[in-house]
């Protein structure tokens, strides 16, 4: 039998894996699922993932069309 420690690694896995699949397969049709992507910040978020809007990246294309001032 599985130890808790065991269980919820497995849970954390099995998490992560159903968010990366729902997010990869989100969007061919038109449809973003706000909830999934909610879901997913905070799961990054609780688990201190970060990103850095590297030149080129997605993240800095979205932060170089932000309304703001440095």
């Amino acid at each position: 039998m599985a130890t808790k420690k065991e269980m919820m690694a497995d849970l954390h896995t099995a998490l992560a894996s159903l968010l990366a699949d729902q997010i990869r397969h989100m969007g061919g049709n038109g449809e973003i699922n706000a909830p999934i992507l909610s879901v997913a910040r905070q799961f990054l978020k609780d688990n201190g993932i970060q990103a850095i809007p590297v030149e080129g990246s997605p993240l800095h294309a979205i932060t170089t069309n932000l309304p703001f001032e440095d």
